[in-house]
């Protein structure tokens, strides 16, 4: 989950880095904004229908001001204790739902080689 945290906040700062700026090589491109609403709508995903719904209920919050996730460790600690059910049936798998297979489609959707939005923005460019 850190490590998602981590690869999340990374990349929503490479984003956030061509946003606004005029003398950046993304300037103006629509990809910065549809792949930073890819991002979010994977963070925000509810995925589970146990007693774990969401990223938000094992501690990962989201920053108004920064777009950064961080991980509340006793949030996570509390919501996982005597749960493990309940954490496998959110994560599930790439293939077999839950929150893997929602972050893998939504991966899929904007670089999948005919269709996705980085493969159509390559070819108007």
């Amino acid at each position: 989950l850190q490590g998602f945290i981590s690869t999340y906040n990374a990349a929503m700062t490479e984003l956030s880095n061509n946003r606004g700026q005029t003398d950046v090589a993304l300037h103006g491109e629509s990809i910065v904004y549809q792949l930073t609403n890819a991002l979010q709508k994977v963070a925000n995903c509810g995925a589970g229908t146990g007693g774990i719904s969401s990223l938000a209920a094992l501690g990962v919050t989201f920053s108004d001001t920064t777009g950064q996730l961080s991980l509340n460790a006793s949030i996570f600690n509390s919501a996982t204790s005597g749960q493990s059910d309940a954490l496998t049936q959110f994560l599930g798998s790439v293939t077999g739902g839950g929150f893997l297979q929602a972050a893998t489609n939504a991966m899929s959707n904007i670089m999948d080689t005919s269709s996705g939005v980085l493969t159509q923005d390559l070819h108007t460019t």
